[in-house]
This record gives C-alpha cells, structure tokens and sequence, in this order.
C-alpha cells in the first residue's frame, strides 16, 4: 500500500471558463483573486508547476508576445473597435472584404500544399484612414474567432506563433505591423529575419495568417519589399477621405 495520501484522479482533461472575461473585466479584478493558483500544470507528468485559471484556446483578442524567463507570454491589450465607421469613397471595405475572402479558402491551399499565408501593405499620407483600417481588419478577425499580434520583433513574433500552433493549429491570425518603413530601417534584429518571416520560410506554423502592414512612404519602400508577392501579394493606397466621407 502506498505510504501517499489518496488524491483525486489524474486528469489532463483542460478547465476552461465558458465565459471568459472581457479586457475590462480582467483589469477590475481583485488581484487576489486574479491571481489565485487553482490547478497544477505539467508537460512530462513528473514536474508541476502551480498556475491559475487555464483555457483550452486563447480569448480571440488583440495580443502582444512578451518572454520572461525563457518563457512566452500572450498578453491581451485593448485594441478599441468601437464605433468604427465605414466611410464611403474609401478601400476599407474592399480591403476587409478581401480578407474575408481569404479566410475561406484554407482547404484550396491545403489541397496544393501552399502555407495559408498572404501579406498586406496599406500606404498612404498620415491621417487617411490607414489605423482605422487596421482596427476593422483586427475587429473582423477577432469575430471569426482569430486572434491580433501586434508586431514586436522577429524572433518574439516567430517563437510566439510557433507556441500558439502547437496548440491552435487553425485559428487565423492577423499580424499587424505598423510604419514597416520604420520597422526595417530600425530593426536591431537585421533585415533577413524578418524578411524570412514573411515569406514564410522559417516555420510552417506560419500558416493561416495574414500580415498588414502600414506605411506613409510606400514609395521608400525597397523593390524587395514591395515586389515579392510571397511578402506582400496586394498593395492598397488609402488617400484622405473625400467631401463625401468628411
């Protein structure tokens, strides 16, 4: 007979709250009870680590990859979609419906072996409109159940993803990347990472995504960049709203 108390069955089966909190909500919570350790996590089933509340998939949310310890987060940040308008005159539509499109031909891609993957470049002056595209875009996503990255750098963007396919194979995800004009000439991390990335060449778990990227000097952009249809396949130019749309 084992010298070890009785416990309950072990089970893998994942607690899920069938009502996940919103943003709000997760902010007003008493932090002693958000913070509360309710479960044991394992991944070899010799080792376990205390943890709070698990869900089977992510809240479809707006999120940023975060490490801490060699470990990766995603982090939830309000990302406001409210009272987006439609203005008429403008590519928003087009662009939304267009990915829409996308989305619903995952099995033709997979049928010719071809990573779901397709990436987006909106240009034009400040203030025509190009942010609040990306919000409808991320808003759009999120009511199919996908979730938002907001680009970082390339190896958080690529170590995150690859995490997150382990575990939702065929969730959609948007990545945005915003002034990629400033995110290639500043990068730290070199060109090539992130150039690799978007032709998904570093991961099949790049796949079922879509990158959008902003920019206000598209005609800055290098050839490479803007010339490579398996990095950006579709260039939109979104203009300042006309006297109908103001």
């Amino acid at each position: 007979m084992s010298d070890y108390p009785e416990t309950e069955e072990f089970s893998d089966e994942v607690q899920t709250n069938p009502s996940p909190p919103s943003y709000g909500e997760l902010k007003s919570m008493d932090p002693m009870i958000g913070g509360r350790r309710t479960q044991w996590a394992t991944s070899n089933d010799s080792q376990f680590q205390p943890v709070g509340r698990s869900y089977a998939t992510l809240v479809p949310d707006a999120y940023t990859i975060e490490e801490h310890q060699g470990h990766i987060y995603f982090c939830r940040f309000e990302l406001n979609t409210k009272n987006l308008l439609k203005l008429p005159g403008t590519v928003l539509t087009e662009v939304v419906n267009e990915i829409d499109k996308f989305w619903d031909l995952y099995e033709h891609y997979k049928k010719f072996k071809i990573n779901h993957k397709r990436g987006i470049i909106l240009g034009g002056p400040a203030g025509s409109g190009k942010s609040c595209t990306l919000k409808m875009i991320a808003d759009n996503v999120i009511k199919r159940g996908g979730i938002v990255i907001q680009y970082t750098n390339p190896q958080l963007l690529l170590a995150g993803i690859r995490v997150f396919r382990e575990i939702q194979p065929t969730t959609p995800i948007v990545v945005l990347m915003e002034d990629l004009d400033a995110i290639l000439s500043q990068s730290r991390h070199g060109q090539s990472e992130i150039l690799n990335i978007l032709d998904g060449v570093l991961s099949d778990a790049l796949d079922r995504i879509v990158f959008v990227a902003t920019t206000n000097f598209f005609e800055e952009l290098e050839r490479r960049i803007t010339n490579r249809p398996s990095r950006f396949d579709r260039v939109f130019v979104i203009e300042n709203p006309n006297a109908e749309a103001r």
